[in-house]
């Protein structure tokens, strides 16, 4: 303000120079909020140090600290089980047994003398069966000895049936790369075993083409629940080795004794069936000459039944093989893609 418009208003307001004006006379003083005091009951020297927010009754290092876990319980609980766990041999567990293959039996004209004979095996609750197509029933045994006893029985009666080995029976098999072929077979058996494993055979892989040795083998472990840690050996018999699963083969099998698909050899009951002929005998028996055609037993061309160009192995390998990539087809290039436009041509894409 102006200096001559202050001292005019100080005398019409009644005051003269000398008077002062108390501030709270013209202007409200917002009142200071007091911090609500940590001790209680009191009295603070407004000149002492207010203590730091979170330091009050600091217990010392000597004061003891009292500490509790809600979870404790639970880690307890945690101990005991794992001490318990590693107090049982895992040799010891029981396992569960797995569900038997089952028995495809072909031409069943009756099934009433089908079941009479096997029950002369098996008890009634002992098996199921299941009719399929072509005059085939699918057996269901409910348990390996069950299934033993149905084997044995239609062994024994000459019935024609084929079927699968025991899951529990069968080998475990991995892939030894990278020791040498010229290795005797005795050595890596030997040397295989000493990590506690039971080698039940080996077998040296051979080229396709030329049948020359690689250093590959195959090998054969009796079932056992700790096959697994064979994948952890890195050296054998001074050599740096690898163990592998074998590749799965993308290939629908076929049996050598009577042709069929779906099954092998070993594991066959049926009739047997030549390969070149397609005659009711063993293709080791066959006397055709090397000059007659030979006929396939499934589609009755003129080519033997293990031809894999037999339209009926195309139709199922398709079906249970199907292609992993389909090929993209051949697209135009720009250069030809413009001569049709010019040409008035139209282009596979278009």
């Amino acid at each position: 303000l102006d200096h001559n418009y202050s001292k005019s208003f100080i005398h019409q307001a009644g005051f003269t120079e000398n008077d002062t004006i108390a501030v709270d006379e013209w202007q409200e003083v917002e009142a200071k909020t007091k911090k609500r005091s940590l001790i209680s009951n009191n009295v603070v020297d407004p000149n002492q140090k207010r203590p730091r927010a979170g330091r009050l009754n600091r217990p010392t290092a000597s004061d003891p600290i009292e500490l509790s876990n809600s979870f404790t319980p639970l880690n307890q609980d945690l101990d005991d089980n794992n001490m318990a766990d590693d107090d049982v041999n895992l040799d010891q567990v029981p396992k569960k047994e797995p569900k038997p293959p089952p028995i495809f039996i072909p031409n069943v004209i009756n099934v009433v003398p089908m079941i009479q004979s096997i029950e002369t095996m098996v008890s009634k609750e002992s098996y199921t069966y299941k009719c399929l197509n072509n005059n085939t029933v699918k057996l269901s045994a409910v348990n390996s000895d069950s299934y033993r006893s149905v084997v044995k029985g239609l062994t024994d009666r000459k019935i024609n049936f084929h079927t699968y080995q025991l899951k529990q029976e069968r080998a475990y098999r991995v892939t030894l790369k990278n020791m040498h072929y010229s290795t005797p077979i005795e050595y890596i058996k030997a040397a295989i075993e000493e990590f506690g494993h039971h080698v039940r055979n080996i077998t040296n892989l051979r080229h396709n083409v030329t049948k020359e040795p690689l250093s590959i083998f195959f090998i054969d472990l009796e079932p056992h629940i700790h096959n697994k840690t064979i994948y952890d050996i890195s050296y054998l018999l001074n050599a740096k080795i690898k163990f592998e699963p074998p590749n799965k083969k993308r290939e629908v099998v076929q049996c050598k004794r009577c042709q069929r698909y779906g099954h092998t050899r070993s594991y066959c009951w049926n009739k047997p069936r030549c390969v070149k002929c397609s005659l009711d005998h063993e293709t080791s028996e066959c006397t055709q000459s090397s000059t007659t055609p030979p006929k396939c037993v499934h589609c009755e061309g003129e080519h033997p039944a293990s031809y894999r160009g037999c339209k009926v192995y195309k139709k199922l390998q398709t079906k249970h093989f199907p292609p992993l990539r389909t090929k993209d087809p051949i697209r135009p290039t720009i250069a030809e893609t413009d001569s049709a436009k010019v040409n008035n041509v139209p282009t596979s894409s278009a």
